[in-house]
């Protein structure tokens, strides 16, 4: 039985990362801003935090897995290092230690989203080759 995969093999580029890469995440903090109205139109601003002093390397070539429970924050995380987020956010997102912009990292980053998106015939790794 052939799979997807390997008919859609040809279609797919593959793309040359040099070895040496590395991709760090230092003290990412995070904020949810909640501004709800009282009573004679008074404004109440809460802050909520959602990550804490994060940091982190991902290497070129190398697994790197976010782990955690339901609930924990690792796709805040994910859409905190790939600069997707809202909120107030103090971050210092580095490539081989050098500060990366927004667009830059719209440009060479994506993940898989959340949603239970699952094709019965496709392997984990096609799943990733496909959606990311």
């Amino acid at each position: 039985m052939t799979t997807t995969y390997e008919l859609m093999k040809p279609q797919i580029s593959s793309v040359d990362v040099p070895e040496d890469l590395a991709l760090t995440w230092e003290n990412i903090n995070l904020y949810a801003i909640n501004v709800k109205n009282s009573l004679f139109k008074k404004k109440i601003v809460t802050r909520t935090k959602l990550l804490r002093k994060v940091s982190g390397i991902a290497k070129a070539g190398k697994l790197c897995a976010i782990m955690g429970p339901s609930g924990s924050g690792k796709t805040t995380l994910l859409t905190a290092i790939g600069q997707r987020n809202s909120g107030d956010i103090r971050r210092e997102i580095l490539l081989n230690g050098r500060p990366v912009t927004k667009d830059m990292m719209m440009k060479m980053s994506c993940f898989v989203p959340q949603k239970d998106l699952a094709i019965k015939s496709l392997t984990v790794m096609e799943h990733l080759r496909f959606m990311a």
